[in-house]
């Protein structure tokens, strides 16, 4: 009989008995039967075991010569065997005491910033992130394997497109790795199979949901608010239906439905129905901003194209009522009527008054030495205006030399031309006969449409004496819609109406850019994996909102279709947004999963069969029956009552 001794991985000395002359493998053999005995002591638990598995897993055995003392050999098993499942105990307890050290480090970071007074600001938010990442890193295991913190890092910076190298095992005899490969599979099972229940149990703390509401508390109130929301989205232009349906926590608004959806989204396989299901929305709110320029059957969405339109109806307009109040005008002379005399009285008292202020608008000073030198007016000897008689020709003269000299984009001094005007107009009311009165009645309407309305005049009008456009075509959009008083869009949109078709359709145009400039307002230069523009829902409500309280939203599109708008700013905030604290945006929770399964998805090819053991039980934990029957649960909507 012979006395062999035998080093195993935890240092400890493994003493054999057995015949002179045994071969190498008859004492890997008793050795690896007696290592199984000496392991067969309480099972520690499951996360102990990742624990312990991490820190001193190396080759299964080490077996030597009587004498002198032989170790195994090959410095890659080691990091084969414990980059997985260390990458476990990363993931169990950035699930269980991470979260705890988040939630520490967040109260700290609270406490630190109401202190400093930054709390409220984004320097106060930032700093709680921070110290909530401090306090999650202080208390997750941190791989020491350099393959394990590779992989982690690449994973979370490109958690959905990495592609880790399968990790080779070389130079280890082919003996010595049969034994050990053999032993593992003797003691592996158990603790990888706690191990992946662990894992689970730590993705759980993640992913589950907060115990739902008693009976009777507000529970039933968010049921018929999920589904009003579902009901609002499904009557839209173009439905949230199928595809693009509302999930269970889009349309709840729940915390924790949408803290499972959200975070189970940044999952690779798994949440790729999640994903789907927010790409076919996007796509949908875009369709329906498509559908509602398209109800006003635009002929174009250009802004110079939609100026000129817009400016040539009114032109249009403008001279057939020009023309209209220069064929009444023509009429009245002919038939001798303009050359009655008429008193300048009223005329000469509003000068009198207006007087002290001449000095401010120098429309005033102008008319009065017209007037003069017309012969409407005279000055007496204390320097006061004493009216004449006057024709009703001259008095049209007086009255264009208004006209022309007011700047009525000017709101002071177009509100003394319309005083002055009204005087002239006063001196010659009960003057003249029917048919001058009838072009007097058309000259009031034009000056009201077209003279009286500062933006009308401004859409006509041209910079001083030059052909040059007061509105630039391409900023005919901006200045009736976005810019205007909604009083003088409205004016502007009245013109146009009743311009005949070209006016109608410069109006249609005019509209059919404003859901346009909705659109393009807020819409993000990101593209989603389809190509689709993302839109940002805070910049879509903004827009919607400052045109509601403005009054414009329903002036443009009546009632029913600004409610549309209103709510597709709605459905938006529900697709993209969910309450604060509801989605983890350091995505630590989902890159360590993510990890996981990389490692498993591109990893496994060189890995030796215990590591890999581990990591797919893990993984099969984690993708469970009852998380996809969630995605379904959220991907069906919330649950209407049978009648």
């Amino acid at each position: 009989m012979a006395i062999y001794k035998v080093q195993a991985p935890d240092g400890k000395t493994i003493t054999l008995e057995g015949p002179a002359g045994a071969t190498e493998a008859q004492i890997i053999q008793a050795a690896q039967a007696e290592y199984a005995k000496m392991q067969q002591a309480p099972a520690p638990t499951p996360e102990e075991q990742a624990m312990a598995i991490a820190d001193a897993a190396g080759p299964a055995l080490a077996l030597a010569q009587p004498q002198p003392q032989r170790q195994f050999i090959g410095q890659s098993i080691p990091q084969a065997i414990t980059a997985p499942i260390e990458l476990a105990a990363t993931g169990l307890t950035g699930g269980t005491t991470g979260m705890l050290g988040l939630g520490a480090g967040t109260v700290a970071g609270l406490l630190e910033s109401i202190r400093n007074g930054t709390y409220g600001t984004s320097v106060g938010g930032n700093l709680m992130a921070q110290r909530a990442m401090e306090g999650l890193q202080r208390y997750t295991y941190q791989p020491r394997t350099e393959l394990a913190q590779q992989v982690l890092q690449t994973v979370g910076e490109v958690a959905e497109a990495a592609k880790l190298a399968p990790v080779p095992v070389t130079a280890v005899p082919q003996a010595l790795a049969q034994g050990a490969v053999q032993q593992a599979r003797a003691t592996v099972p158990a603790v990888a199979t706690q191990t992946a229940q662990a894992v689970g149990r730590a993705a759980d703390i993640v992913r589950r949901p907060e115990p739902t509401a008693p009976p009777g508390s507000v529970g039933a109130a968010a049921t018929e608010q999920a589904l009003q929301r579902v009901t609002t989205a499904e009557m839209m232009p173009v439905p949230f239906t199928g595809g693009s349906a509302l999930t269970t926590g889009q349309a709840s608004r729940d915390f924790a439905q949408l803290q499972f959806e959200k975070e189970t989204a940044k999952l690779q396989e798994i949440g790729a129905p999640l994903r789907e299901r927010v790409q076919n929305q996007s796509a949908t709110l875009l369709q329906n901003f498509d559908a509602m320029v398209d109800s006003m059957q635009p002929i174009t969405l250009s802004k110079p194209e939609i100026g000129l339109a817009t400016t040539t109806a009114i032109e249009n307009k403008a001279n057939v009522a020009k023309n209209r109040i220069r064929a009444e005008y023509e009429k009245a002379q002919k038939a001798g009527e303009t050359e009655e005399l008429v008193s300048m009285a009223p005329l000469a008292t509003k000068l009198e008054e207006l007087d002290t202020m001449s000095g401010i608008v120098p429309l005033i000073a102008g008319l009065r030495a017209e007037a003069q030198r017309l012969g409407a007016v005279v000055t007496d000897e204390s320097g006061r205006l004493v009216p004449q008689q006057f024709s009703i020709n001259n008095s049209e003269i007086l009255r264009q030399w208004v006209n022309k000299g007011t700047n009525w984009q000017d709101p002071r001094e177009s509100e003394f031309a319309k005083q002055l005007v009204m005087a002239i107009d006063e001196s010659t009311d009960p003057a003249g006969g029917e048919t001058y009165q009838r072009a007097r009645r058309l000259r009031r309407q034009y000056a009201e449409e077209f003279q009286n309305v500062g933006l009308t005049a401004a859409l006509l009008g041209t910079k001083g004496k030059t052909s040059e456009r007061k509105i630039a075509l391409e900023n005919v959009f901006d200045k009736v819609v976005r810019f205007s008083p909604v009083e003088e869009m409205n004016k502007v949109r009245a013109t146009l109406i009743s311009a005949g078709p070209d006016g109608k359709q410069a109006w249609a145009d005019l509209k059919a850019k404003g859901i346009d400039f909705i659109r393009e307002s807020s819409q993000t230069s990101a593209r989603d994996e389809r190509g689709n523009f993302v839109i940002s829902p805070a910049a879509l409500h903004k827009t919607i909102k400052a045109m509601d309280q403005t009054g414009k939203l329903e002036a443009l599109y009546g009632k029913k279709q600004a409610q549309t708008l209103r709510d597709l700013s709605e459905i938006a905030l529900d697709i993209y947004t969910a309450p604060p604290g509801a989605v983890n945006m350091s995505n630590t929770g989902s890159a360590i999963m993510n990890a996981v399964d990389t490692v498993l998805t591109y990893g496994l090819a060189g890995l030796p069969i215990p590591g890999k053991q581990v990591l797919l039980e893990a993984t099969q934990y984690v993708r469970n029956r009852q998380t996809r029957a969630r995605v379904k649960d959220a991907l069906a909507g919330p649950k209407r009552e049978k009648e």
